[in-house]
C-alpha cells in the first residue's frame, strides 16, 4: 500500500492555469492522493470549474481575504492528512511521474526527508532550471542564496508534529528561503537531476514588480543578517555582500572592499569545504566584475576558478 500524498495547492488569482494544474496532479502515475486547494482571498477570476471535481479527491477552500501566501501554506499543512507533502503552486504543472518518482527516492532513501527536482518551463524554449543535489552542497549553497524550488518540493509530512512552518512576517516574498533555514538544521534534504515540474517563469518586470510589491530588499536582508550573524558582519559588509548577490534589486555600484571583508569572515566561520567553495565562487565572481585595480591587488583571487568550476559542476544539467 502506497502512502497518502497531500498535494497542496495556495491559489491567489489564478483560476486561468489553476485547471491545467489541477488536470497534471490528476494525472499522476501514482496514488493515492488528495489535492488541497486554499483560495487567498483572490480578486479576479472564476472558480465555478472546480464544481467538476470528485470532492472525496480534491478539497477546495476559500478564504475571505487575502492573507499571504505563507499564511495559506501553513493553513494548507493543517489540513493535509498524508503521509508526504507535495508542493505545486496554481500557475505550474507536474509531469506525469513527479510524485511516483519522488515517493519512490524517499522510500528508498529512509534518511532523506526533502526532495526537490530540477524545473522545466511551462513553454517554449523549455529551459532547464538547475540545482545541487547532495544535502551538503545544498546546505553550503543556502548560506548565501535559495537554491530549492518550491514547488518542485515532496516531502515526508513532519510540519505539523514537529512545530515547523512558514514564518507569516515574510508574507508573499522570501517564506520558503526562511523555511529552508530552519529544515536544513533539522532536516536532511536533497534534489533530483531531473525536471519534474514544468514552472511558470515570470518575467523580469514581473518580478520585479512582485519584489518591489512584497518589500523583497527589505525582508530579505533581514533573512540574509540572521544567516551570517555568527560571522559578525557590520551593517555595511551585510548590506554589501546582499547587494552583490541580489544585484537587480537596485543601481547601487558594488561595494568591493566591504563585499570582500564579508566574504571573508564567512569563509573563516565556514563549516564545511562544501562552504567554502560556495564561498570562493563569489569571492572568484567579485574578483572577475571588480575593475583592474582591485584584481591587481588580489590577483591571488583568481586561482579560485578552480572553486568556482567546482560549484558550476553542481548546478550542470
Amino acid at each position: 500500500m502506497h502512502g497518502l500524498v497531500s498535494i497542496l495547492i495556495p491559489v491567489y488569482n489564478s483560476a486561468k492555469s489553476l485547471e491545467r494544474c489541477i488536470a497534471s496532479c490528476l494525472a499522476q502515475d501514482y496514488s493515492p492522493i488528495e489535492i488541497i486547494i486554499i483560495n487567498d482571498g483572490s480578486t479576479e477570476g472564476d472558480y465555478r470549474f472546480l464544481a467538476q471535481y470528485d470532492t472525496s479527491i480534491v478539497h477546495y477552500y476559500s478564504e475571505a481575504e487575502h492573507r499571504g501566501i505563507a499564511a495559506t501554506r501553513n493553513q494548507l499543512l493543517q489540513l493535509a492528512k498524508g503521509e508526504f507533502i507535495a508542493w505545486i503552486d496554481a500557475d505550474d504543472f507536474m509531469l506525469p511521474s513527479r510524485i511516483k518518482t519522488q515517493v519512490s527516492f524517499l522510500t528508498t532513501h529512509p534518511n532523506i526527508d526533502i526532495v526537490g527536482s530540477y524545473l522545466t518551463d511551462t513553454k517554449a524554449p523549455y529551459q532547464t532550471y538547475t540545482c545541487p543535489q547532495k544535502h551538503a552542497a545544498i546546505k553550503a549553497c543556502l548560506k548565501y542564496k535559495n537554491c530549492l524550488f518550491q514547488p518542485s518540493i515532496l516531502s515526508r509530512h513532519f510540519y505539523t508534529k514537529e512545530g515547523i512552518q512558514y514564518d507569516e512576517s515574510y508574507g508573499n516574498i522570501a517564506e520558503d528561503y526562511a523555511l529552508w533555514q530552519v529544515c536544513v538544521a533539522r532536516k536532511t534534504l536533497a534534489n533530483l537531476p531531473i525536471p519534474l515540474t514544468a514552472y511558470d517563469h515570470p518575467s523580469n518586470e514581473r518580478l520585479d514588480s512582485k519584489r518591489t510589491a512584497n518589500q523583497f530588499e527589505e525582508k530579505s536582508l533581514r533573512l540574509h543578517a540572521s544567516l551570517w550573524a555568527e560571522s559578525q558582519l557590520s551593517g555595511e559588509e551585510t548590506k554589501a555582500l546582499h547587494h552583490f548577490l541580489y544585484p537587480t534589486l537596485d543601481n547601487t555600484a558594488i561595494d568591493f572592499e566591504s563585499t570582500l571583508s564579508a566574504l571573508e569572515k564567512l569563509n573563516r566561520d565556514a563549516q564545511s569545504d562544501d562552504e567554502r567553495i560556495v564561498n570562493a565562487y563569489y569571492t572568484f565572481l567579485l574578483w572577475v566584475k571588480a575593475p583592474l585595480t582591485y584584481q591587481l591587488n588580489h590577483i591571488s583571487h583568481m586561482l579560485k576558478i578552480i572553486a568556482y568550476r567546482q560549484y558550476k559542476q553542481w548546478f550542470k544539467a
